[in-house]
């Protein structure tokens, strides 16, 4: 599915409880945005620490910046960005062409709040507004433990 995607702007999504959640088509070589937010993942999730984390931070941001494209959804409370998704084409093994969610993460301070929901909503309009039928993600169960769901988009 080509999905060419032309730009790296933000857009102002919504406002919702105090927090503004912004959208960014990003191409190959761009930088990925809130990088922080991976090394706030590294020092919560032990899975994640069989690297050390300056490389794991490095090698994960660059795989990301690889993707043809992606779509970035980001959670900003006026001062920092408080949580995100990275979105990209994928070529699932089980679906075949869907768009995928590669990273989430949300500030522990933020869970609970409805913050992930609205994300995964936007993300779902992000596939269907692209074409795909399905949507990918990956939830963290606990330590070492991740459930993988598809979701059909009507």
């Amino acid at each position: 599915m080509d999905n060419a995607l032309s730009s790296s702007s933000f857009n102002l999504v919504s406002v919702d409880r105090g927090l503004a959640f912004f959208t960014s088509y990003r191409n190959k070589g761009e930088a990925v945005q809130a990088p922080e937010l991976f090394t706030r993942a590294w020092d919560e999730c032990i899975e994640l620490q069989v690297m050390d984390k300056e490389a794991w931070v490095a090698n994960t941001l660059s795989r990301l910046a690889q993707f043809d494209w992606r779509f970035e959804i980001g959670m900003h409370n006026g001062t920092h960005t408080v949580g995100g998704i990275i979105l990209a084409a994928d070529e699932d093994i089980h679906v075949g062409p869907c768009l995928s969610v590669f990273a989430q993460y949300v500030l522990p301070e933020y869970r609970n709040r409805g913050v992930s929901m609205r994300c995964m909503r936007l993300a779902e309009q992000a596939a269907k507004d692209l074409g795909y039928k399905v949507l990918a993600y990956t939830h963290r169960m606990g330590d070492w433990r991740y459930s993988t769901t598809y979701r059909r988009l009507p």
